[in-house]
């Protein structure tokens, strides 16, 4: 039997990449602009809950095998269709999927009126997502505040990764270690924490509805500060960088696609104030690539590139952790 006959540029317009997922029951949480979500439906889940794949409701990408595409890939992959050999049959998925009609029985009228009412949702998912945003990084500096200035466990832990020189910079709860994120213009939205423990889920997370839009380390600081800033990705490394340069401004990222972010904001202040900027990168695929593009948002930001460098760990090392760890300096 010929599946039914959709028009390709509708299904394309009504149908998102998020709600695909959500029709097949994959869960995906929103950060910041776009949502993660922890499994991708061609390689599976990732390690340890680790956040792997990634959509901004038009366009996806797994950071562990590469899969990529549109909303007609997704469904597709989702629905076992190999949209090289049936394509017509992907597209009739997707338009179930988003709700439509085929073309032969759909009038004008219907497709405008589910357009109108599919960006009517969208705008109130958006209003909401956004007020409960606003209110859990408003909740972020006392959050931070309430945590303990101390514990035995979690000293115990910075110990393991020789970063007790940094005990000023975290506070604990009573599993994790806990730093704060913080908004660009130098106000805490979010707290991170890092586990002592590895075990099932994620090792990482912050407060339930902040965004990650931010850094670790207080932007504003750059004019009490001296050297060149740094740029690294994730709490450990963070702090890492506080053990090593405690005059310089350190920036964390909280994850790898948040750098280029950070190294627009900070490259145009660098580049007035005349200040260098150090990438200390993952030595993975995704840390590498994610660095290169934040370099290219520190040119873009006015750095000249004499005053841009990039710090390979070595192997054996994956991180800057790892190498402060090894005793490296």
């Amino acid at each position: 039997m010929m599946a039914a006959s959709f028009d390709k540029s509708q299904v394309l317009d009504e149908l998102t990449t998020v709600e695909a997922l959500a029709a097949f029951d994959i869960k995906v949480r929103r950060a910041g602009r776009e949502w993660r979500s922890d499994e991708c439906p061609r390689c599976g889940e990732g390690a340890k809950g680790r956040s792997k794949f990634s959509t901004d409701g038009r366009k996806f990408l797994c950071f562990s095998c590469g899969f990529k595409g549109d909303v007609l890939t997704l469904v597709g992959e989702l629905a076992g269709i190999d949209p090289r050999h049936n394509f017509p049959a992907v597209v009739a998925a997707a338009g179930e999927l988003a709700g439509l009609s085929p073309t032969s029985s759909s009038t004008e009228e219907e497709r405008v009126r589910r357009k109108a009412e599919r960006e009517r949702r969208r705008t109130e998912e958006e209003r909401l997502a956004a007020e409960a945003r606003r209110e859990a990084e408003a909740r972020a500096p006392a959050v931070w505040a309430g945590l303990a200035s101390s514990s035995e466990q979690g000293m115990e832990y910075l110990k393991t990764r020789r970063l007790e020189a940094a005990i000023a910079d975290v506070r604990f709860s009573t599993s994790a270690i806990c730093v704060p994120l913080w908004s660009l213009d130098g106000v805490i939205m979010n707290v991170v924490a890092r586990r002592f423990a590895d075990g099932p889920g994620p090792k990482v997370k912050g407060l339930t509805d902040c965004s990650t839009f931010g850094c670790f380390g207080d932007p504003t600081r750059l004019a009490s500060t001296s050297g060149p800033i740094v740029i690294v990705e994730g709490v450990c490394d963070w702090l890492s960088g506080r053990v090593l340069w405690p005059e310089r401004l350190v920036l964390g990222a909280h994850g790898a696609g948040r750098l280029p972010d950070i190294a627009l904001f900070v490259g145009t202040r660098a580049a007035s104030a005349q200040r260098g900027l150090l990438f200390v990168p993952h030595r993975d695929d995704t840390g590498i690539r994610q660095v290169d593009k934040a370099i290219d948002m520190a040119f873009e930001a006015g750095m000249p590139s004499e005053d841009v460098e990039v710090l390979d760990v070595g192997a054996p090392h994956n991180d800057l952790n790892d190498l402060v760890r090894g005793g490296g300096r």
